[in-house]
């Protein structure tokens, strides 16, 4: 719906042989967009409206690469930790600004 919603904003017309917008995002959807997405931009210099998620085969490789950004210079905007759907997540921002999410997710091993 964020697609239409901008779309609509900028006058864009709709694409041809794509489908039109379903229906609003259900409640977990609309709070899960909203807790992360806030969570992570508030207090962020970035001038960015997503983040880049690198997807890893295990918790330590999350704790692994978060360790090696660091030392590179990049900044811990949230540590690596378990999240409330069984994975485990960090963040950081890099030099020119991008959020980066390292995460593991076991239900794609």
């Amino acid at each position: 719906m964020l697609h239409s919603n901008r779309a609509a904003s900028f006058q864009v017309p709709p694409t041809p042989g794509c489908p039109p917008p379903g229906p609003e995002p259900g409640p977990l959807a609309a709070a899960l967009r909203n807790s992360l997405f806030d969570r992570l931009t508030d207090d962020s210099p970035s001038h960015i409206e997503f983040s880049l998620g690198h997807n890893v085969a295990s918790a330590a490789e999350v704790d692994e690469i978060m360790i090696q950004v660091a030392k590179a210079g990049a900044e811990i905007v949230k540590p690596a930790q378990a999240t409330f759907w069984g994975g485990y997540a960090g963040y950081f921002q890099d030099p020119d600004g991008h959020i980066w999410e390292v995460v593991f997710n076991p239900a794609f091993v």
